[in-house]
């Protein structure tokens, strides 16, 4: 193939050149290379944030407790809000709400929920 584009095209380029380019097409056809895909975001300041509740384990003074974590975090600057309870009933949930719009002094326009179901479930 560079002898070709060399004789009949005048082209200038290394023969490694052509060969890593042909290698990495073959690889392309039979699936083994995927192409890069990136997919852009955007989220305009306080249009949105996600909201996470769920459980972990932690130990605290040598005793291992099972807490819930609440976590708010802004889509746009990913700024994020968490809070620890000592049990998921509903009011953790609200009360996680109303402390994370107390500290970024607001109400993003819309929220999404992860995990939802330690919210509903109130087991």
């Amino acid at each position: 193939m560079w002898q070709r584009l060399v004789e009949e095209h005048a082209a200038s380029v290394a023969e490694s050149t052509v060969r890593d380019f042909v290698r990495q097409v073959r690889a392309e056809l039979a699936g083994e290379l995927l192409p890069p895909v990136t997919v852009a975001q955007e989220h305009p300041a306080g249009a949105e944030a996600e909201v996470d509740f769920g459980e972990f384990r932690a130990k605290v003074a040598g005793q291992t407790l099972r807490l819930w974590l609440f976590v708010m975090r802004l889509s746009c600057s990913a700024r994020a809000f968490a809070m620890v309870f000592a049990h998921q009933a509903q009011e953790a949930f609200f009360e996680g709400h109303v402390l994370a719009f107390e500290h970024f002094q607001g109400v993003p326009g819309r929220i999404r929920y992860d995990n939802l179901k330690p919210a509903v479930t109130g087991c």
